[in-house]
């Protein structure tokens, strides 16, 4: 028996450093299933270290950029920025204080998935696609390894590049 999510609100939680194209699969196989989908960026908080280069407002301005370009801009999709927080409940609570009761949550993360099985949420696991993964987008901004655009929407490749995401990746080390 399938799951009906039509009418469900359903969360992608990930930190989108940057957003890649296999995030986009995920968004828009929910856009197809799910009545509202919820883009939910961890660590909002977090900007110009190693592993958080961009800020919450350059990840979502991505996003935005690239469902705009994709059409699915006027699908019930919105983004919001959860911080991080002391303990995994506090983190859960202020999720549930952002958006509301929600259904499900898609993740390939195996903490996130653990985390929401802990408190009751149903889970649909994403696959990772091979070659699509955000440390390994930076390293090749690191490296100076110009084909990362290839692992990204295109939008969100010319918005990177406007900010000079590639230079202050490399400057971060």
């Amino acid at each position: 028996m399938s799951d009906d999510f039509s009418t469900k609100t359903c969360l992608f939680i990930g930190r989108f450093q940057p957003f890649h194209t296999g995030q986009l699969m995920v968004i828009e196989g929910m856009a197809k299933v799910c009545g509202r989908v919820v883009i939910v960026i961890g660590s909002s908080n977090e900007v110009g270290t190693r592993e958080h280069p961009f800020s919450f407002d350059e990840r979502r301005e991505m996003i935005q950029r690239v469902l705009q370009e994709k059409n699915l801009i006027e699908v019930d999709i919105s983004i919001v920025g959860v911080p991080d927080q002391p303990t995994d409940e506090a983190w859960i609570a202020h999720v549930r204080e952002l958006v509301g009761p929600f259904h499900a949550v898609w993740t390939g993360k195996e903490d996130v998935k653990a985390l929401c099985e802990a408190h009751g949420i149903q889970v649909k696991e994403v696959k990772h696609v091979p070659g699509f993964r955000g440390e390994d987008i930076l390293q090749m901004m690191r490296d100076g390894d110009g084909f990362w655009t290839d692992k990204v929407p295109d939008d969100a490749a010319t918005y990177i590049k406007s900010i000079e995401g590639p230079k202050r990746v490399r400057n971060l080390g």
